[in-house]
């Protein structure tokens, strides 16, 4: 949820990668992924991509500056 919030923030609104940007968390035989889409008519996909993987990055690098441990904690148990 924080997550998907923080990608489109970043892609679409910062970034103006594409009309549609989303991110959608879901779990699947006991593992959580994280699904990733954008929609351009500007970028390729190998760029969109990179983009994707730059966020990742940057986002769990500064992990606890998007999310509070009290945060986590209600996350981690709703």
């Amino acid at each position: 949820q924080v997550m998907s919030e923080a990608f489109f923030n970043e892609l679409r609104t910062k970034q103006h990668v594409g009309y549609i940007v989303f991110s959608e968390a879901f779990e699947l035989q006991k593992h959580l992924f994280n699904l990733f889409g954008a929609q351009s008519t500007t970028h390729t996909p190998t760029e969109l991509l990179w983009r994707f993987e730059l966020f990742i990055a940057s986002y769990l690098d500064d992990l606890e500056t998007h999310i509070s441990k009290e945060r986590f904690e209600e996350l981690k148990h709703s």
